[in-house]
């Protein structure tokens, strides 16, 4: 009975003992991307980070860099606490493993970067350990934690950038003229600074403004040709005739130059039309017949009237009207 009564103690132990590093282990934080357990980053990397993951996760399949920091492991490698993290939390696409995940621990001087097998081809041990001694281990050694995290994820930009062939100013937006993402409910808004807000909304807004530019010019064009159509209708004496979009293209009109001279102001009755079937000058006004030459007009203006003036109602010579004006008469 006793020897039971210790089995029992035993194993309930063991079962304490393998149970405290998990419950050790930190939660997510709400913006999932950057748990900040330490202290040790300002807003502005936060910020930073996240905004990242957000091009990360577009331009990338999926995607995603994690930065954790702790006060300490709780017994674990540095290696066993960011691996579970990293396995836990599911960092990267689930088809893809292309995660990555910088763990950080200032208090026991320790830290450690764990990617996904999708990076095997970029990535391998003896490569994070020269981007730790080149950028890293000098800012942290010196207690300016915020320096070495954001030397390790310019680093990080770049092995992403390369491996999916990205510029690394797409994926580092705060790089630029600043802006990025917060992380809001579980999605990503834009947030503001003092100079430019980017995000995928604005790449939309600028491909829409693009396309109304250019419907706009089109109509500008369409127009001024659908009245080069019209006075091309006008001269040859085809009446006004429906125009087509595809006129803009190959239209009757594309190589027709008009045979009317440049047209004088219009004060004291002048020629206003063309006549085609019988290639004389005429107008309903000042000097001049519809169809046929001489001075006169149909209606007002000039010498004369509907039955007297210059010329006659049926032929040319000297006639008239009774509207008054400048005489003529029609055909």
């Amino acid at each position: 009975m006793k020897k039971r009564s210790t089995a029992v103690l035993l194993t309930a132990l063991l079962l304490f003992i393998f149970a405290v590093p998990s419950f050790a282990l930190v939660d997510k934080s709400d913006s999932f991307y950057v748990a900040d357990c330490a202290e040790v980053l300002s807003d502005a990397l936060e910020n930073r980070i996240i905004s990242i993951n957000g091009e990360l996760e577009y331009y990338c399949s999926g995607s995603q860099m994690v930065v954790v920091s702790v006060d300490y492991l709780d017994g674990l490698y540095s290696d066993e606490y960011a691996m579970t993290l990293f396995n836990e939390w599911g960092v990267g696409s689930r088809e893809h493993n292309n995660g990555t995940l910088l763990l950080l621990c200032p208090n026991e001087n320790k830290a450690w970067l764990t990617y996904g097998s999708g990076l095997d081809s970029l990535l391998s041990s003896s490569k994070v350990n020269e981007m730790f001694d080149s950028v890293f281990w000098g800012p942290f050694d010196s207690g300016d934690y915020e320096t070495a995290v954001d030397n390790m994820v310019s680093e990080l930009v770049g092995v992403y950038a390369s491996f999916y062939s990205v510029s690394e100013e797409v994926l580092d937006p705060s790089s630029q003229q600043g802006g990025g993402y917060d992380y809001d409910d579980g999605g990503y808004v834009p947030y503001e600074n003092d100079q430019t807000v980017y995000s995928s909304g604005n790449r939309m807004s600028a491909i829409i403004f693009f396309l109304i530019v250019v419907l706009i010019i089109y109509l500008i064009i369409r127009r001024a040709d659908r009245l080069r159509y019209r006075r091309y209708c006008g001269a040859m004496g085809y009446g006004i005739r429906p125009y087509h979009w595809w006129y803009l293209f190959w239209g009757p009109h594309l190589h027709w130059h008009d045979p009317r001279p440049p047209r004088p102001p219009m004060s004291g009755g002048y020629y206003s039309g063309w006549n085609h079937g019988s290639h004389q000058y005429g107008s309903h006004s000042g000097f001049g017949g519809h169809s046929s030459g001489g001075f006169g007009g149909h209606s007002s203006g000039g010498f004369g009237g509907h039955s007297g003036g210059f010329s006659s109602h049926s032929g040319s010579g000297f006639g008239g009207g009774g509207h008054g004006g400048g005489g003529g008469g029609r055909r």
